[in-house]
């Protein structure tokens, strides 16, 4: 800007005395817009990426769902009755834009999302190391107090292990109230099956990555005979 301010006072010291104050003044008004122009080209914010990245969605608010009271004479059950499609929500988008009530660790492959509860807000950074290509969302931990208050059915399923498990939510009657504990524990049978082929076989139709995940199968939405699996529960 130096530069070009000196080249204007000099070619204005050729000209008559009002023609050089009409030139000074155009002079410097033209070499301060190019100098502004060329600053706001160089600056930092021009090397930012095109589209900000998506902020993480707040955590979802589950008290404004109701809980189970299958028992006129005990207290409600700690489950709550949320549709399936807000605890499952479709795993086809970024790890930044996907909002699980349960999962506290989960990524597509090149973002990763963690938070220490379930009721927390998630911190999404870059996965280390990335990978080529980015998979449907997988969740590899889940918050297991809110996972049993908002799925009846759900799996554990680890690509090429025979630790993956389809579990389900049997609430029981104890002294101090209801307690969560778990039946229908089905593994997968051979290490060759893949997480894609497990959770098919489970009736799930959205996108899948062979990573370890929780999926989660049923909520407490649909009629559940309590009487069956609550024991030391009384009659309705």
């Amino acid at each position: 800007m130096i530069a070009s301010l000196r080249a204007v006072v000099a070619r204005s010291l050729r000209l008559p005395r009002r023609r050089q104050l009409l030139g000074l003044a155009s002079g410097f008004a033209a070499a301060w817009l190019a100098s502004g122009v060329a600053s706001y080209a160089a600056s930092p914010e021009d090397d930012a990426p095109a589209a900000a990245a998506v902020a993480p969605p707040a955590p979802i608010d589950l008290r404004r769902y109701p809980n189970l009271r299958p028992f006129k004479s005990r207290p409600p059950l700690p489950a709550l009755v949320v549709p399936l499609h807000v605890v499952e929500p479709r795993r086809d988008v970024r790890a930044s834009e996907w909002a699980s009530p349960y999962c506290t660790d989960w990524s597509d492959g090149v973002e990763r999302c963690v938070r220490s509860s379930a009721l927390g807000k998630p911190i999404c950074v870059p996965a280390e190391p990335p990978e080529s290509e980015r998979h449907p969302v997988a969740c590899s931990n889940a918050d297991q107090n809110v996972l049993n208050q908002v799925c009846f059915r759900y799996a554990v399923v680890n690509p090429g292990r025979l630790s993956s498990l389809f579990v389900q939510v049997n609430w029981t009657w104890a002294a101090r109230g209801w307690r969560a504990e778990y039946g229908e524990d089905d593994g997968i049978g051979s290490r060759d099956n893949l997480v894609t082929t497990y959770l098919r076989r489970k009736g799930v139709t959205g996108p899948i990555a062979e990573k370890r995940t929780y999926y989660c199968f049923q909520t407490y939405e649909k009629p559940i005979d309590w009487r069956k699996i609550s024991p030391g529960a009384p009659p309705y």
